[in-house]
C-alpha cells in the first residue's frame, strides 16, 4: 500500500550546498567497499555487482557518510530513469553505518519499510555522497534522515524519516 503526493518545486526550494568535508571529518571511521558488503553479507543480505555502489562508508556517532560510485552498468543506464533503483538503493546503504552494532558481530537485518518524505532536487551523478543521520531508535529498528549530495555538495535527494525495521522473529508472511 502506497500513497504519495507529487508536486513541482519552486525555484527557491533548493537547499544550500552541504559541506561534505565537514561531515567526513565528523565520521572518522572509514570502511572500504569490501568490508561494508561483507558486514551486510554476514547479516544475510548479499548484493550483486550492480547493487554495490558504496565505495567507502565513514562512520560517526549516529551518522554515516557513504561515498557512492555507481557501477558502470548502472551508470550507463542513468538516463533511462529519474533515479535508477540501484543508485537510490546504494544511497540507502549509508543507513547501516548509523547502527552502532554494524561493524560488530552480526545481528538482525534492518530493511527500509517506510519513507516519510522524499524530495528530489536532481538526478544521480557518477559520484555522490549519502549522509545518513539517526532520527530515532524504535523497538523494532530505527528512523533516519538521508541526504544525497552531488559535486560541490549540491543537494540531489532528501529523504526524511526513513524507517527501517528488523526482520528478526518475523515470519515470511508477516508484514514488516
Amino acid at each position: 500500500h502506497v500513497s504519495l503526493t507529487i508536486r513541482g518545486r519552486s525555484p527557491g526550494e533548493l537547499p544550500p550546498p552541504a559541506d561534505v568535508e565537514a561531515i567526513r571529518r565528523r565520521c572518522g571511521r572509514p570502511r572500504p567497499q569490501a568490508e561494508v558488503y561483507d558486514l551486510y553479507a554476514r547479516r544475510g543480505l548479499e548484493f550483486g555487482p550492480c547493487f554495490r555502489g558504496v565505495e567507502r562508508l565513514e562512520v560517526g556517532v549516529e551518522e554515516a557518510l557513504a561515498t557512492i560510485r555507481l557501477p558502470q552498468p548502472v551508470h550507463q543506464r542513468l538516463a533511462d530513469f529519474l533515479w535508477h533503483p540501484a543508485a537510490l538503493d546504494a544511497c540507502l546503504h549509508a543507513v547501516g553505518g548509523i547502527d552502532p552494532e554494524f561493524d560488530r558481530s552480526p545481528r538482525e537485518l534492518l530493511l527500509p519499510v517506510e519513507f516519510g518524505q522524499v524530495r528530489c532536487y536532481g538526478g544521480p551523478e557518477e559520484v555522490m555522497w549519502s549522509h545518513a543521520r539517526l532520527v530515532e531508535r524504535t523497538e523494532r529498528g530505527l528512523a533516519a534522515d538521508v541526504h544525497v549530495y552531488g559535486a560541490g555538495g549540491r543537494p540531489l535527494v532528501e529523504i526524511r524519516r526513513l524507517v527501517c525495521r528488523s526482520l528478526s522473529g518475523t515470519q515470511t508472511n508477516e508484514p514488516v
